[in-house]
């Protein structure tokens, strides 16, 4: 199946993110690790590690692990490892952050809200994007299918999130609901 073609925001998107990649690879000169599924996976330990509360010794022992499973042919210098280990540190502060929005969903008297929000938070760092189709957020938000996008549109409203595409239904549509999460 063809991917469809970026348009609207999700072109914006794009080209933010491109952007960003550029700028890091001026600024950080040697130390830039261009190797998307070695800070891929990298994150997702992160999030581990935020929850589990680890310490700067797991954390490198991790970096040279992924360093050695992610290898795309040379190994990482002593200064890309360096970053490796800043990169996953600062993902980690970042899920263990807490922010203003919360309490404007607090006083929202459907808790549904809040608890939708508390799983995006977990799955997902600030200003990065999420697939969330209806089906995957009644799962993690624990409500029926019918209540997904009123919660969404209050998460939306609130400035929580931003829906970058919008979801196309059915199963075989291969087009899901993405959002980034704003705060």
């Amino acid at each position: 199946m063809l991917k469809p073609k970026p348009r609207g925001k999700m072109l914006k998107d794009l080209k933010r993110r491109n952007a960003q990649k550029e700028h890091q690879r001026d600024n950080k000169g040697e130390a830039f690790i261009d190797n998307n599924p070695l800070l891929s996976a990298a994150a997702k330990c992160a999030f581990d590690f935020a929850e589990a509360f680890a310490d700067e010794h797991a954390i490198a022992l991790k970096a040279v692990e992924l360093a050695g499973q992610f290898d795309n042919g040379t190994p990482l210098t002593e200064i890309q490892m360096s970053g490796l280990r800043n990169y996953i540190q600062k993902r980690i502060d970042k899920h263990q952050k807490l922010d203003r929005i919360e309490a404007a969903l607090i006083d929202d008297p459907d808790k549904n809200v809040y608890y939708m929000w508390g799983q995006i938070k977990r799955r997902c760092l600030k200003d990065d994007t999420i697939a969330w189709p209806h089906a995957t957020a009644a799962k993690y938000g624990r409500c029926s299918r019918t209540q997904v996008p009123k919660i969404m549109n209050k998460l939306m409203k609130i400035g929580a999130v931003t829906r970058v595409q919008e979801g196309k239904r059915g199963a075989s549509s291969g087009r899901a609901a993405i959002y980034r999460r704003e705060i």
